[in-house]
Order: C-alpha cells, then structure tokens, then sequence
C-alpha cells in the first residue's frame, strides 16, 4: 500500500477511534505517532503529527511551504495556467512527491 495513503488512513481511523475511546484519545494527544503505527500507519519521512482537541477557539495552523529557488517548472505553470488548482492534501503535506 502507499505510504502516503496508508498514513492519511491511518490518521482518519485514529481520529474515528478517539471520538468514542478515551484512553485512546489521551494517548493520541500525549504522543501521537504511537496510535497512528497502532492502527498499522507509518509517518512518511519528515511528516510530523499533532493531533489537538476540539475547544470553541478558532485554531488555524499555517503551514510554511517549503525554499524554493525562485523559479516557477514547467508542470507547476502548466498546473495553473488554465486558472485551475488540482492538489491533493497529500500535496499540501509533501506525500505525493
């Protein structure tokens, strides 16, 4: 199986199993890799996880793209020159390389 598909799966079953599992959930927030390799999911190289409970504040994370040289390839123009963006969140988090 993908790596990439495998974590994502993995990440969505370990949010499903916290919602009715309390210990589950505590370990999930003290030290979130283990419950993902639990459920069989493995961390992608350089991925770094941190699940956070739900409360009435808004919380958006920012995350920093990574250095590039300045210069825009040939597939990314291609990618967006017709005004349409087609990524993925595997994208967004650097799996889909």
């Amino acid at each position: 199986m993908n790596t990439s598909r495998n974590f994502l799966e993995a990440v969505v079953a370990v949010v499903n199993r916290s919602a009715s599992d309390e210990d589950f959930r505590a370990r999930a927030l003290s030290d979130p890799e283990a419950p993902v390799r639990e459920i069989g999911g493995e961390l992608p190289s350089g991925v770094r996880l941190r699940f956070a409970e739900d409360t009435e504040e808004l919380v958006i994370p920012l995350v920093r793209p990574p250095a590039t040289s300045g210069e825009i390839s040939d597939d990314s123009l291609e990618a967006v020159s017709g005004g349409h963006v087609n990524w993925t969140f595997g994208d967004i988090l650097g799996l889909n390389k």
